[in-house]
């Protein structure tokens, strides 16, 4: 995945990608990381960004994304990728409707409900 860091939290990495005016965002839990390449030679540490941002673990992160209803395309550990919109958000778990890429979440589009653990979280894009 390659994007440009323009977040970071305690429990999670955000990456935008695309061409300006049509940049994607897309949210990245720190347990699917595993390298980094690109970032200076001596990176800031999550305090730099102030002790309140510092502390935002993914679980709030992941509370606002569901308050703003935002379609997603959500990548699992294992590579696999559905779409939907996040519906509810638990301790440790996620719950997303499932529907079609670009649609608004209604009842005749939704086709499931799919809960994922939050370790079992890759990415989740959303965008145009």
């Amino acid at each position: 995945m390659e994007g440009r860091l323009v977040g970071v939290g305690s429990e999670w990495l955000l990456l935008t990608h695309g061409v300006a005016g049509s940049e994607r965002e897309c949210l990245v839990p720190l347990t699917a990381v595993l390298s980094l390449s690109g970032l200076a030679a001596w990176t800031a540490s999550p305090d730099a960004a102030g002790q309140v941002a510092a502390r935002l673990g993914l679980g709030v992160v992941l509370r606002g994304i569901a308050r703003d209803r935002s379609g997603l395309a959500v990548t699992l550990v294992d590579g696999s990728t559905f779409t939907g919109t996040l519906d509810r958000v638990g301790a440790d778990f996620v719950e997303v409707s499932e529907h079609g890429p670009g649609e608004p979440r209604r009842p005749g589009a939704v086709t499931g409900v799919r809960t994922v653990p939050f370790r079992a979280l890759a990415a989740l894009r959303r965008g145009p």
